[in-house]
């Protein structure tokens, strides 16, 4: 009894002496932690395909260094758009202030009249699309008729089949008859079968055509809104430029070029730039590749920013403040490295029980992040660290 009494003493002395060293402390107030490191995912602004990789894994290098530059030759397009955009609207605000001679107006009232046929064809083409749509669902019901009656008539002969191989098995009805059951059964599943695929192109021609419909709508509203600009400019070149429109063709000429600077901007986006000095830690992206807007190209690491993180009881909460130093110690580091808290979690890292005793709140631990502030570049993510807290 003594022997087994001792047993259970031993281990729950040993349970004791595992939580405790599950805290990271020890009986002079040191607490354990791993070094963290600061990691930046760098993410690509817009989409394209990976032109070139700029840097190497492992590399060192500053605040916008360019890490990758994107192929984006729609960019390079929408820029070349935008600028003949400054240059259009500068040429139009130039004709509002001068005013037109007769061969513009005759040249604007047969841009009016082209508008107009343009219109009315693509308002006519809209009518036809409706109609093929009409047609199509009417079509699709119909399919989805012939497929319900294919699928009786099927089921009925496979029924018949099913009966004669039963007849036939016991001498009842001969080959022939057998073989005719069964080839009208592959003759109904065949036009089941095709009943079906009706039904599927149907949808598609269907789906097709309320697409088409959509397209065709926007055409038509557009070519409507072109035509109201033409019949404007029109009214403009014949009884010269109000003010208004000459405040128009102002803003024509700034919104034209506020445009083109955001193209640009947007072009500059190709390259892929660190926002932070640091290491390069991962490069996610090949050559070739095709990236998405917001993927993670690369990850930099930055070495100076560098941090513990350890576990304290509630009870020495109150002696811990923001900014307060720290001291620290490494088995391959020589000399004390100086840190501070910089963050002092306001819940316990682990729930405790409805009912809560002195003993149990002891054992509640907070999460305490220390910066440290020198031998950063001797320190390596993942070290252990010896802090004690003043």
């Amino acid at each position: 009894m003594v022997k087994r009494i001792t047993l259970l003493m031993a281990l729950l002395l040993l349970f004791i002496a595992i939580g405790c060293q599950a805290l990271g402390k020890q009986d002079n107030g040191t607490f354990y932690g791993t070094v963290e490191m600061e990691q930046i995912d760098i993410s690509a602004e817009t989409a394209g395909v990976v032109k070139e990789i700029m840097v190497s894994e492992g590399e060192q290098i500053n605040k916008n260094t360019i890490l990758a530059v994107l192929n984006t030759p729609e960019g390079t397009i929408r820029t070349e758009q935008a600028e003949l955009g400054v240059q259009a609207a500068s040429n139009e605000r130039q004709s509002v202030y001068e005013g037109a001679r007769e061969e513009e107006i005759a040249a604007q009232k047969a841009t009016v009249k082209q508008m107009e046929a343009q219109t009315r064809g693509a308002s006519s083409t809209v009518k036809q699309v409706q109609e093929a749509i009409n047609q199509g669902t009417a079509a699709l019901k119909q399919a989805e008729i012939n497929t319900s009656t294919a699928k009786e008539t099927f089921t009925f002969k496979k029924k018949n089949y099913d009966d004669a191989l039963t007849l036939f098995s016991s001498g009842s009805i001969s080959k022939q008859d057998l073989d005719t059951a069964e080839y009208n059964m592959n003759i109904a599943k065949n036009a089941y079968e095709n009943s079906i695929k009706a039904i599927e192109g149907a949808k598609a021609q269907l789906s097709s055509s309320k697409m088409q419909l959509e397209v065709q709508k926007a055409q038509a509203e557009s070519l409507k809104q072109q035509l109201e600009a033409a019949e404007q400019k029109l009214s403009m070149v014949i009884n010269g430029a109000l003010e208004t429109s000459k405040n128009a063709a102002e803003l024509g000429v700034k919104q034209a070029e506020t445009n083109y600077e955001l193209s640009k901007l947007a072009l500059e986006k190709r390259d892929i730039k660190s926002e932070i000095e640091g290491v390069i830690h991962t490069i996610n992206y090949s050559v070739g590749e095709y990236v998405l807007q917001g993927s993670h190209i690369a990850t930099v690491t930055n070495p100076k920013n560098l941090w513990v993180k350890i576990y304290v009881p509630e009870k020495l909460l109150p002696q811990l403040k923001l900014q307060q130093e720290v001291e620290m110690k490494s088995d391959f580091v020589e000399g004390e490295i100086k840190g501070v808290i910089t963050n002092i979690s306001p819940e316990a890292e682990y729930t405790p029980m409805n009912i809560v005793t002195k003993d149990d709140r002891e054992r509640l631990v907070y999460a305490i992040k220390v910066k440290i502030i020198d031998n950063a570049e001797k320190l390596k993510a993942g070290m252990l660290l010896d802090v004690k807290l003043k």
